[in-house]
């Protein structure tokens, strides 16, 4: 029990390390009880976004964020520099949760996917 103590407090360490390290080399300061990695879409990212879903997609199949999440902080890397917008392929309320037991993918929102990507990556003028 100790010895697997001590090896998590090491791994845990080594870990604090790296992303200190890496939060240096980006020239941030990591804030107190905050994520190293912060994410957050830009405005003329999250317009583009926003405008696409509601000019190609019926009302009710799509919907803005109630609130801020704290996900994608990988996609935080690819923002740094340029505008852009993370977006959620959703399932509907009546789903189970990503991470649980129950969660089976839907493969019907394959479709939208690809559609909401493409309308995108087009760059359909809106």
């Amino acid at each position: 029990e100790k010895r697997r103590k001590k090896k998590e407090k090491s791994s845990s360490g080594l870990l604090q390390k790296v992303l200190s390290n890496i939060n240096k080399k980006r020239g941030e300061k990591k804030k107190k009880n905050g994520p190293p990695f912060q994410f957050m879409n830009s405005t003329k990212g999250f317009e583009y976004v926003s405008k696409t879903a509601k000019h190609f997609f019926p009302s009710g199949t799509w919907a803005e964020a109630s609130r801020p999440t704290m996900v994608c902080e990988d996609f935080a890397f690819y923002l740094e520099n340029r505008e852009g917008a993370a977006f959620f392929l959703g399932l509907g309320e009546d789903w189970p949760g990503l991470h649980t037991q129950e969660y089976d993918f839907n493969d019907a929102v394959i479709e939208s996917g690809i559609h909401m990507f493409s309308f995108l990556a087009l760059g359909y003028e809106i």
